[in-house]
């Protein structure tokens, strides 16, 4: 019986998904189901999986659905396909690739520590043909990370992608059925959300560190897509959604209006983001300086030179 579900969504990537299925079928941990969504409007993608359905039908299952169902309908479906006989759920993105020895490097973890029921790990960013662009790891170090920790950083997700996570089935509830803030798609964003949804539970997030995760950068990834300010109102709708009901924390006000000045900084709206970013000053003097700093500096200029140079830091 699988004591691990692997959680897979997929959309237009006959070029990658072949290769995120090997990288399971590699592992050195063979106690596992993998469980696949393919969005796909095209018969291309959906192809290429059927073919490992038909080969591993006991630990393969997959569904097509043509319409773009999107991300929360998608993992939401999938979740309610795990196996009984699960113990954890990790996740696995259409054009993400594990080492083979993820799965059994955080189940040793999981074995040695009793009381945890979430882990992060470690990755490295490849491109489309396998190359290591980057070693620096964006991800927040510490050994474990608690409610307040998690919002340190307003536009920062500490944990990189789905794929570095790994949790004990039996705190999933916490934050499944996922659900859209506001009736709006959520899709930027949607890991932030679950994730928070269980460390309210006081839950601590313990860090693995091993790199064991690679993940993919390229034209048609979603993550590198410019597209800052759908990125940003979701997550402003998030931590309203939090502060309604963690209104003591600080750091929810102030990552609050430091996205808000942030916001109409890009839309160039002069007079809202110095009034955010005012306030933004009354929960934090020191938190993100810098950028505060450079935000109302570079609205004072004119849009042209503005754009010019937001684009120059950037880089």
């Amino acid at each position: 019986m699988p004591k691990i579900s692997i959680i897979t969504t997929t959309y237009k990537h006959q070029n990658f998904i072949a290769q995120t299925i090997e990288s399971v079928l590699a592992q050195t941990f063979i106690d596992w189901e993998l469980l696949i969504w393919d969005d796909s409007p095209d018969d291309e993608t959906w192809n290429i999986i059927q073919k490992y359905v038909e080969k591993y039908p006991d630990k393969i299952k997959a569904w097509h659905h043509k319409p773009n169902k999107w991300i929360v309908e998608n993992m939401n479906f999938l979740l309610s396909k795990v196996s009984k006989e699960s113990d954890y759920i990790a996740f696995l993105e259409w054009d993400d690739m594990f080492t083979s020895d993820n799965l059994e490097k955080r189940i040793n973890y999981f074995k040695l520590n009793n009381n945890v029921k979430f882990i992060y790990n470690w990755y490295k960013i490849i491109d489309k043909y396998w190359k290591i662009k980057k070693n620096t790891n964006i991800q927040k170090w510490k050994n474990f990370l608690s409610f307040n920790d998690f919002l340190d950083f307003p536009t920062l997700n500490p944990i990189k992608s789905f794929g570095c996570v790994m949790l004990r089935k039996e705190i999933f509830n916490f934050f499944y059925p996922i659900r859209k803030l506001n009736n709006k798609k959520m899709f930027w964003n949607t890991d932030f959300l679950c994730w928070l949804k269980i460390i309210e539970k006081w839950i601590n997030i313990y860090f693995l560190d091993k790199t064991i995760f690679f993940y993919r950068e390229h034209d048609n990834n979603y993550s590198i897509w410019n597209n800052n300010i759908s990125m940003i109102k979701e997550l402003i709708e998030i931590y309203k959604y939090f502060k309604s009901k963690w209104y003591r924390y600080k750091n929810i006000y102030y990552n609050l209006y430091h996205l808000q000045t942030y916001l109409n900084y890009l839309e160039w709206n002069k007079i809202n983001t110095i009034k955010y970013w005012i306030k933004s000053f009354w929960y934090s003097l020191t938190k993100n300086f810098t950028e505060r700093l450079w935000m109302i500096i570079f609205s004072l200029f004119p849009k042209k030179i503005n754009n010019y140079l937001y684009q120059k830091l950037k880089k």
